[in-house]
């Protein structure tokens, strides 16, 4: 009971406190999350002002369902391309054709296919992503310059770094410069350790438990 309520309390401060809103709550966990959140919204609108010119006809409607295919399109290629070749090693990639076509078309899309993932893969299997979160989020100048380096912990529910000027560029090159850490069985204290942890990210920190 106790947990459920730490977790009732962390979406009601989420819907009443945070001022950033997305298709997932989890925008507002730190501020790398949110600068992500916002890269894809301003891809989805770059994209929806292009396809407007092209096509001054369509409805508002229209125009929003072509930009977000395009732009799931983006992201699955992402994760297939370059993502799941590190993760899974191209042996299995190709084993079963997960690969991007390098030109032409796939006619392999089964409508009738359940793309959804299991409730034990997806609640503990895949926690395996968190080993490779970094204590510190850094944030680089046009140079390449390290501007600063702010610890995990002090910022979960707390996305305002955002606000600062340049920030959201910094931690874009911070997000493209700073190495993740070794997929393996050790997670970093700043999101393991209840006594440095957030409250609310103590949620995550069950799952370690």
């Amino acid at each position: 009971k106790a947990g459920k309520g730490l977790i009732a309390e962390a979406w009601y401060t989420l819907y009443t406190q945070f001022i950033f809103i997305s298709g997932d709550l989890r925008c507002n966990e730190q501020p790398q999350l949110t600068v992500t959140h916002t890269l894809w919204l301003r891809e989805h609108n770059r994209i929806a002002s292009q396809l407007l010119l092209l096509n001054s006809h369509w409805d508002d409607e229209r125009v929003y369902q072509e930009a977000r295919r395009i732009v799931v399109a983006e992201m699955q290629h992402i994760s297939y391309n370059e993502w799941l070749p590190i993760i899974l090693g191209m042996k299995y990639v190709d084993d079963f054709d997960l690969k991007p076509r390098d030109s032409g078309f796939s006619r392999q899309y089964d409508a009738d296919v359940n793309p959804s993932i299991t409730n034990a893969f997806s609640t503990a299997a895949f926690r395996f992503g968190h080993s490779l979160v970094q204590s510190q989020m850094e944030n680089y100048g046009v140079f390449g310059n390290l501007l600063k380096s702010h610890q995990l912990h002090e910022h979960q529910q707390s996305p305002y770094l955002i606000y600062e000027q340049n920030s959201i560029d910094g931690f874009v090159r911070g997000l493209t410069t700073q190495p993740i850490q070794s997929m393996d069985t050790a997670f970093s204290e700043e999101v393991c350790n209840p006594i440095r942890s957030h409250k609310y990210f103590l949620i995550l920190f069950c799952i370690f438990s």
